[in-house]
């Protein structure tokens, strides 16, 4: 018997049964409701792993649906958004919930085809056996802080490849908890916890201290490349961290160009004039700085005035729809020129599948990573895997 649990909200029956039968047949158990407002207590019952919702119902509409999944927690269900609307409203529909830290993984137009269905819903990525949203907020309050003092979060690595020659260029590190009781916990989980309750600095020194321990691993085995560290605004606020982060790299033999910072807009912002002064610093150190999700914030272009970033990483919901819709693809071919004249790398992040990798590189994108390359994995299985693909 399958583990896998979906649901399909959808005003209209027949369409309902169909995505249904379509989720039955890649091996999910589904249950169907035509009526939102009535299949919000079976939704926060059943905790599925995959939604697909109608954006347009009578009664209660899929945005409205969208707010009280937030409300209630329901942070791990992976949403497929459905609507006969023009493609602007399903965009902002997958913006909404993204704003409210849900997960979107699909935005499918009606009529739906069965292949596109049944493409979308193999692809779905399953949550842990033991559901790690079933910990609370007290547990995390309880056990993260001594996890991270006792350096048991692990990093994961995502390598990033040249999209002209597929030479491994890069990898980005990652933060992985693997709870003994309830399974891998998702970054999305504990990592907003963190930066709330003060400790995100002593996450964030681990996942560099480990990071620069690899790095040196990869070296003595032949392998030289740099490594992306995830940075949140609340680490950016020590005005000795330039210093700090030198004198680490030093001590393991290590130069500031084998590392790159890796902010979003909003991390910036939240204290303009110290992040300013302390990336600046890093940056005349030799350290590389990267913007992510690129095209998602509402100041990004003043930032790569103010910042002097080095890379600009596309934001995956553009590069999914690369070749499906024309804005998106404006959008990524801009930002990729925008790179170029500015002098820095274009990265596109969230690569899937052959089609958006061979569109990324017609397009002039100088780098990549995603799945279709790589997921992310130990450090250990890195230098074999590097073996595997340049010999693929």
């Amino acid at each position: 018997m399958t583990s896998r649990k979906a649901m399909v909200i959808d005003d209209e029956p027949l369409m309902a049964e169909f995505i249904a039968d379509v989720l039955d047949e890649v091996g999910f158990s589904c249950e169907v409701a035509c009526d939102a407002r009535q299949a919000l207590q079976t939704l926060f019952k059943l905790r599925p792993e995959l939604l697909v919702l109608d954006l347009v119902m009578p009664g209660m509409d899929g945005i409205e649906v969208i707010r009280h999944i937030a409300d209630a927690g329901l942070r791990d269900v992976q949403l497929v958004l459905v609507s006969g609307h023009d493609v602007a409203v399903l965009r902002s529909a997958e913006q909404v919930a993204r704003e409210r830290s849900l997960r979107v993984v699909g935005v499918l137009q009606k009529p739906l085809r069965l292949s596109q269905l049944v493409e979308k819903f193999e692809n779905v990525e399953l949550a842990s056996a033991q559901p790690a949203d079933q910990i609370s907020d007290e547990q995390l309050a309880a056990q993260l802080p001594e996890v991270i003092a006792r350096q048991q979060i692990e990093v994961h690595y995502q390598p990033q490849v040249a999209l002209d020659s597929g030479e491994v260029v890069g990898v980005e590190a990652l933060a992985r908890w693997q709870h003994p009781t309830y399974g891998f916990v998702p970054p999305a989980r504990f990592i907003p916890f963190a930066e709330q309750h003060g400790l995100v600095k002593a996450l964030t020194d681990t996942v560099l201290r480990r990071t620069f321990d690899d790095l040196n691993q990869w070296r003595r085995e032949g392998y030289r490349f740099s490594a992306s560290v995830n940075i949140s605004g609340a680490y950016v606020d020590d005005l000795g961290l330039p210093e700090r982060l030198e004198k680490q790299l030093w001590e393991v033999g290590l130069q500031p160009s084998d590392v790159r910072m890796e902010l979003t807009e909003t991390a910036v912002m939240e204290d303009l004039a110290n992040s300013m002064d302390i990336l600046t610093r890093l940056r005349l150190r030799g350290f590389a700085l990267s913007i992510d999700d690129f095209g998602t914030g509402y100041s990004t272009f003043i930032q790569l005035h103010r910042i002097p970033f080095t890379e600009i990483k596309i934001d995956r919901s553009f590069v999914h729809l690369i070749n499906e819709e024309n804005d998106a693809r404006a959008i990524v071919e801009s930002t990729i020129m925008l790179a170029d004249r500015l002098g820095m790398v274009s990265v596109a992040e969230g690569i899937e599948h052959s089609t958006q990798f061979s569109a990324m590189r017609t397009l002039g994108c100088e780098r990549a990573q995603g799945y279709h390359i790589a997921r992310p994995m130990a450090a250990r299985d890195i230098s074999p895997w590097i073996q595997q693909w340049s010999s693929a």
